[in-house]
């Protein structure tokens, strides 16, 4: 199982898309400030058939220093789920499923 890179994606977008890999770029890197502002601002981004992303407070609690043994308070923050989309689910799963872009969109 590789990992992919933004790098990666980018070079896969221009290559697929036949645009600019610098377009694709900003392309890309909007986006994913897009997302990240809306779940900075505590509202959900969903993405139909693939899945939903949305902010989720952590609460504060004592940690321990794996190293010293000495208690560390970790603050409570906000986190990120990501809960998969039925049709994505079907893709991970092996099963057969519609390609994303040939589904109709709900509005």
């Amino acid at each position: 199982m590789a990992t992919i890179t933004k790098k990666d994606m980018v070079l896969r977008l221009a290559n697929k898309t036949g645009v600019d890999k610098a377009v694709c770029r900003n392309v890309l890197q909007t986006f994913l400030d897009e997302i990240a502002e809306i779940l900075k601002s505590g509202d959900r981004v969903e993405f139909r058939h693939f899945g939903v992303f949305a902010p989720v407070p952590r609460k504060g609690r004592v940690g321990r220093n794996p190293k010293t043994g000495t208690e560390v308070v970790v603050p409570p923050r906000m986190g990120v789920r990501f809960r998969t989309g039925q049709t994505l689910r079907r893709l991970l799963a092996g099963l057969p499923a519609p390609k994303f872009s040939e589904e109709k969109d709900e509005e």
